[in-house]
């Protein structure tokens, strides 16, 4: 094009009208909303889970890793509007952070005794009323699976974010910025946003984990009953409900052991 702009002065200046017409501002805005309207249609639907062969668990963790990479993507990454993209990146980490807060506060559901309450008799209204809290109910709720899921998605986030800073610097570089320790600092405070999440987590895993090992223990207090006044010889392997106490721990660790750090499920199991 450069080239017969230069032998066409006709064409030279409609090349020129051309690129006057480039708005950066209007492109970016663009790209803006193709980011952030399809980030948060996930997080909308946050606790689905993530497509198949993602490394994350979550639908919301998995479309926050894609909207990071898009900024600095070939496709979508113009030199001038690094600094935008900069804000952007930094945006989409930290409406990642208050995603998980907002669940790390919903009430944990009881996936192992799901009770439904049959309506009275001759009461349509309150019969409809209660069906419908308890939808709203189930639909704010969130399970300590999906718990897992959430911890685990941080620790992975966090994994790669050195990953996502080694890329902003070659694409900075390209337009000679070099003061990369303040990029540095900005992504370790959105990191550290991230972790100070998985404290309550945990606090929550554990808690739920607890109640579902202590409801079995119950049956310790039939144990006395069993054995007084009988002959019964002394028994050479553990009650029912010992298995039954230990269980939720088993499934635990055989069920997303390799969703989380080692040291994480066994700091889970130890409080529990």
């Amino acid at each position: 094009v450069l080239e017969v702009a230069l032998r066409w002065p006709g064409i030279h200046t409609a090349y020129h009208n051309f690129s006057n017409k480039w708005n950066l501002p209007v492109y970016f805005q663009i790209r803006f909303r193709e980011v952030a309207g399809s980030l948060e249609a996930a997080l909308t639907d946050g606790l689905e889970d993530a497509p198949a062969g993602s490394p994350y668990c979550l639908l919301a963790s998995h479309r926050t890793w894609i909207s990071l990479g898009k900024c600095w993507s070939d496709e979508m990454f113009l030199p001038l509007l690094a600094h935008r993209l900069w804000r952007l990146t930094l945006q989409i980490l930290a409406r990642f952070s208050v995603f998980v807060s907002e669940l790390s506060v919903r009430p944990v559901s009881n996936e192992s005794a799901k009770e439904t309450k049959k309506p009275l008799t001759g009461s349509k209204d309150p019969s409809e009323d209660q069906g419908s809290h308890a939808s709203e109910a189930s639909a704010a709720s969130i399970s300590s699976t999906q718990l897992v899921y959430v911890v685990s998605d941080l620790g992975r986030l966090q994994e790669w974010l050195p990953d996502l800073l080694e890329t902003v610097k070659q694409k900075l570089e390209m337009i000679g910025f070099k003061n990369f320790s303040s990029i540095s600092a900005a992504l370790e405070d959105s990191q550290s946003a991230l972790s100070a999440h998985v404290p309550a987590l945990s606090s929550r895993i554990v808690q739920d984990l607890s109640e579902s090992c202590f409801s079995y223990l119950k049956s310790a207090l039939e144990v006395p009953r069993l054995y007084r006044r009988t002959n019964k010889e002394v028994p050479s392997t553990a009650s029912s409900y010992v298995d039954s106490a230990l269980k939720p721990l088993y499934q635990l660790q055989s069920g997303h052991g390799d969703k989380v750090q080692p040291a994480v499920m066994q700091s889970w199991l130890q409080e529990a």
